[in-house]
């Protein structure tokens, strides 16, 4: 049999999550891991995509000390990923914490940001983080 190259690997994890069958999702990121296949970007995103999608925030956090752990970084669409599994968990002080540590944040991180808070009932809170980071 023919090993899975980070693409096989991707394609195969974002079509679980896409699917909704989060268990085989999370299966397959526990076998990259015992094969010793580094995961990227795609995946990490992918595998917070798929907390979010079943409010599974113990294993939201960590992929989040996965990607500190393994020196990642937080920004883009890990930001944006991260946000949006911990606002969809409820975990607004720890999205809001994310949102503000982020330092190159896109559209995608801030539209996170705002839908999440706004969701909980946070709406002004979600204002005052836009008129801050624009004002300073």
């Amino acid at each position: 049999m023919a090993e899975r190259d980070m693409v096989s690997w991707n394609a195969l994890l974002s079509t679980f999550v896409e699917m909704g069958i989060i268990e085989l999702a999370s299966e397959l990121f526990d076998e990259m891991e015992d094969t010793k296949v580094m995961p990227d970007n795609c995946t990490l995103v992918n595998i917070s995509s798929a907390c979010a999608r079943i409010g599974a925030l113990s294993q939201g956090e960590w992929v989040h000390a996965y990607i500190d752990k393994n020196g990642f970084g937080i920004d883009g669409f890990r930001a944006t990923a991260l946000v949006d599994m911990y606002s969809k968990c409820g975990n607004i002080e720890k999205d809001t914490s994310v949102f503000r540590s982020t330092l190159r944040k896109d559209i995608s991180t801030w539209n996170s940001i705002i839908s999440g808070l706004s969701t909980h009932g946070y709406g002004e809170q979600a204002l005052q983080i836009w008129c801050f980071e624009l004002c300073c």
